[in-house]
């Protein structure tokens, strides 16, 4: 929950002045440096921390499209469900890596993609302009 926590708060000032996009960072790399440099976790509940914030924001986003929102939940939720699969029958896991590793990239790009397509619904932006102002800072 620190992960989605800390997550979940840079993405609420998406639209705020820098400074406080800067305090978002600040704050989402001080929880990651205290969670996982004192041990308390590991980088695997930042990977399943993506999914869970795509969930939350699935759920709560009221601007995105219905049929849009239906696909961010039942994808995030099959990725927390393959995650809770996976950690709960770890040996058995083990023996199908290929696995682990299309749920770690799903894990990690689905969100991503969500966030993009968000940030279009929200700005009224076309998705080829809205990535070119994004990576424009």
């Amino acid at each position: 929950m620190h992960a989605a926590w800390a997550i979940m708060c840079f993405l609420a000032l998406r639209r705020s002045p820098l400074w406080h996009r800067a305090l978002g960072v600040f704050y989402i790399l001080v929880t990651f440096v205290t969670t996982i440099g004192f041990g308390f976790h590991y980088i695997l509940d930042w990977v399943v921390a993506l999914p869970l914030v795509c969930f939350i924001r699935g759920v709560t986003d009221v601007q995105s499209l219905i049929g849009f929102r239906i696909t961010i939940i039942a994808v995030s939720a099959l990725l927390i469900a393959a995650w809770c699969v996976i950690i709960r029958t770890v040996p058995a896991s083990l023996a199908y890596p290929v696995l682990i590793q299309v749920v770690t990239v799903s894990s990690i790009m689905f969100p991503f993609f969500v966030e993009l397509r968000l940030a279009c619904t929200q700005d009224a932006v076309p998705l080829e302009e809205a990535i070119a102002l994004r990576l424009q800072g």
